[in-house]
């Protein structure tokens, strides 16, 4: 990791990087397509399964998020086809506390 900048002196980051498979050449392809994120941010897009495709296209869409709203974007499933306002709008709002989840084939 340290052939592209990667700080790998704490093994707990060194571990949780190999864990879940990000390599030198994800990062290259990350950085190249847009983004220059820290370990956390790399890892969290690699769980996610953030790829440069998927930067490309939401970019190319117009919408310039950060990695922590990529992320959640592709958590969301965020598509080129979501509005960007309604799309930061919805990714920055939170449930209600009293919010249930009703099961849409249930009925009462």
């Amino acid at each position: 990791m340290k052939s592209v900048g990667i700080d790998t002196s704490d093994i707990n980051q060194l571990i949780s990087l190999k864990i879940q498979g990000v390599t030198p050449e994800y990062v290259r392809e990350i950085r190249a397509a847009g983004f220059n994120p820290n370990v956390e941010e790399l890892i969290g897009m690699r769980i996610q399964d953030v790829t440069p495709e998927y930067i490309r296209t939401i970019r190319d869409a117009g919408y310039t998020p950060n990695a922590q709203e990529i992320i959640g974007m592709k958590i969301q499933d965020v598509s080129p086809g979501v509005h960007q306002a309604d799309a930061r709008s919805w990714l920055q709002s939170e449930p209600s506390p009293n919010h249930r989840h009703e099961d849409p084939g249930r009925h009462a």
